[in-house]
C-alpha cells in the first residue's frame, strides 16, 4: 500500500465542499461525503491507477489522474515514489478552465 500525502490545497478544497455540503443537506450528508472520500482514498492506496489520467493536465511533471468520488467531485492525484500525492479536489460544476489553472 502506497503512503499518502495530501496538499495544503487538497486540504483547504474538502474544508470548503465539506462546508457546502454541510450548510447544504445537513449533518448526515457531510459525514457521507467523508466516508465516501475516505474510501475512495484507502481504494487508491491499494490500486493507484484505477482513476483516469486527467486530460486537463497533460504534459505536466507529474501524471495527474483523478478520480469521481461524488456526484460533483474529483479527487486529483499523482503517484512519485511509493506516495500518492493527493493534489486537489474538484468540484465539478466549476468552469475547466479554472480548474486546470489551480495546478
Amino acid at each position: 500500500m502506497l503512503k499518502l500525502n495530501v496538499s495544503e490545497k487538497a486540504i483547504k478544497s474538502f474544508d470548503i465542499a465539506l462546508d457546502w455540503c454541510f450548510f447544504q443537506n445537513g449533518k448526515r450528508s457531510a459525514d457521507n461525503f467523508v466516508v465516501k472520500y475516505s474510501e475512495y482514498v484507502e481504494l487508491l492506496r491499494s490500486n493507484p491507477y484505477l482513476g483516469i489520467e486527467e486530460g486537463l493536465l497533460k504534459k505536466r511533471k507529474y501524471q495527474y489522474r483523478s478520480i469521481r468520488f461524488d456526484e460533483y467531485h474529483r479527487i486529483i492525484y499523482y503517484v512519485a515514489d511509493d506516495v500518492l500525492n493527493i493534489a486537489d479536489i474538484w468540484d465539478m460544476r466549476m468552469k475547466t478552465t479554472q480548474l486546470k489553472k489551480r495546478l
